[in-house]
């Protein structure tokens, strides 16, 4: 028999296979999302090297970047990962599946697959042998339809479904959260936590001789984290495995057994949640519930089996939808969900924009249309790590109305700071018609503009990778209806 597993250079598919392609548009926004958040890892990692910088450390523009870097530099890795191994193509005939990426191929065996689960209606989760590997296939935007796809792969996996079926009808079946959902939670968890340490750390660090803040900052800190852990385990890293004689709940805290009597009830809730339909099963014993949602792999089959091995327990609220309205739910959540989003990126970044763009001409236009005076040194104040300077200046008003004396501040370096004494002079660009409106050459409150700038560009390319989501949403056809629904 040939080897069930291999990984080769050739690109040609065997004699009467099917390819399925993903769409363009997918192909593309996984490029191009490497490659934006690479950028922006890269720059937010040199800024704070530049001596612009290192005076002023830490200030809110550098919270800024230091938070920046903790998004773009694990989201451009995961991109990055994204694209090595992107799925171009996907070939399947009678023997196996093939996958291939746009430097090798990886070739599946039918008779190589262990099990085969379903998860969130789109993904289909095999686990092989020979060498032990678990393959996640995302079936959702494949430009010819995941549902043939899906059907072709669980017709040549039948035997495997069937004994995969008898083997939980009689023994232990587990339902989970898919692999995506757990590598994006763990992604959330660590961004949460890291943009929260780095803004308390900036709090500490500005205000480190007031005791009150530097506590209620590390009590923050602490819930933040105890919050985003129970969270993450209380939702997403729960298993459950159904047993011949209860149910067994395992977290990262450990194990907790259920027994069928112990059970008082199962409840099933539907509702909307932007413009979509979900499903979730609640399990009640005693003072205790545990909850499992239509997403996770092998909802239909694992709540069916709960059903009829707890017997004579009450059934509240009927039972849940089927694969095929579940994924057009989905469908419709993601529809609505992405309008929302892409009308709110676009919105958002073109205002950041806008905003960025005024305060730069604003800046130019002093500098080049307006008057300049030699203004003195008043006053100089150290807030923090933070350098602030006043001045004063003699401003001639248009149209010879006189001379008035105008006053500022800017927010220096601290090599700058240190050579502006007071009396001394400084370059003031004013606008004669409004002497309020001036800046000197040395305001550091300037240099950061761009920072709104390119986030209004982060938000208005998420916009457009929501609008890819709307596209590829509004686009998709209906999913398979499974013979085999417990895979």
């Amino acid at each position: 028999m040939a080897s069930s597993f291999y990984t080769g250079s050739s690109l040609d598919g065997p004699r009467g296979e099917r390819i399925f392609h993903y769409a363009l548009s997918l192909r593309i926004s996984i490029i191009a999302s490497a490659l934006v958040c690479l950028i922006m890892a890269v720059v937010s990692l040199t800024l704070p090297l530049t001596p612009a910088f290192r005076p002023v450390v830490p200030n809110l523009s550098v919270v800024g970047i230091l938070v920046s870097i903790l998004v773009f530099l694990p989201l451009s890795g995961y991109f990055i990962l994204r694209c090595i191994h992107f799925h171009d193509r996907l070939g399947v005939d009678g023997d196996g599946i093939t996958l291939y990426s746009w430097f090798t191929r990886c070739r599946i065996r039918f008779d190589a697959v262990v099990s085969v689960s379903v998860a969130s209606g789109h993904e289909l989760v095999l686990l092989c042998k020979a060498p032990s590997r678990e393959v996640v296939i995302e079936t959702r935007y494949l430009d010819e339809g995941g549902d043939v796809f899906t059907q072709i792969v669980l017709a040549g996996l039948s035997e495997v479904v069937e004994r995969q079926n008898k083997a939980w009808d009689a023994g232990e079946m587990i339902c989970e959260r898919s692999p995506q959902d757990l590598r994006e939670a763990w992604y959330l968890v660590a961004v949460a936590n890291g943009i929260t340490a780095v803004v308390g750390g900036s709090l500490i660090w500005q205000f480190y001789m007031n005791p009150i803040v530097v506590a209620v900052t590390l009590a923050v800190l602490a819930l933040v984290l105890a919050l985003s852990v129970v969270i993450h385990q209380h939702r997403f890293c729960r298993r459950y495995v159904l047993g011949e004689q209860g149910l067994i709940v395992w977290t990262a805290f450990g194990a907790e057994f259920v027994d069928f009597e112990s059970i008082d009830g199962i409840l099933f809730r539907r509702w909307h949640a932007h413009g979509a339909r979900h499903t979730e099963a609640t399990i009640r014993a005693g003072r205790r519930a545990w909850r499992l949602h239509s997403g996770m792999r092998n909802f239909d089959g694992f709540v069916d089996r709960l059903i009829r091995r707890a017997e004579g327990t009450p059934i509240h609220g009927g039972l849940p939808m089927n694969s095929r309205e579940r994924e057009s739910a989905l469908r419709r959540r993601d529809v609505v969900s992405a309008s929302g989003w892409c009308v709110t990126c676009w919105a958002l970044g073109g205002v950041l924009i806008v905003w960025g763009l005024f305060m730069f001409h604003e800046r130019r236009a002093l500098i080049e249309n307006g008057a300049e005076a030699q203004g003195k040194v008043i006053e100089r104040l150290q807030e923090g790590h933070s350098y602030l300077v006043r001045y004063e200046f003699e401003a001639e008003l248009t149209g010879g109305r006189g001379i008035l004396r105008g006053f500022g501040e800017a927010r220096v370096p601290r090599s700058v700071y240190l050579t502006s004494v007071v009396d001394s002079e400084v370059a003031v660009y004013y606008d004669p018609s409004s002497p309020g409106r001036n800046l000197t050459p040395s305001d550091m409150t300037y240099r950061f503009v761009w920072i709104v700038i390119v986030a209004g560009g982060a938000f208005a390319l998420y916009g457009l990778y929501q609008f890819r989501r709307l596209y590829l949403a509004m686009g998709t056809g209906g999913l398979p209806s499974h013979s085999h629904r417990s895979a």
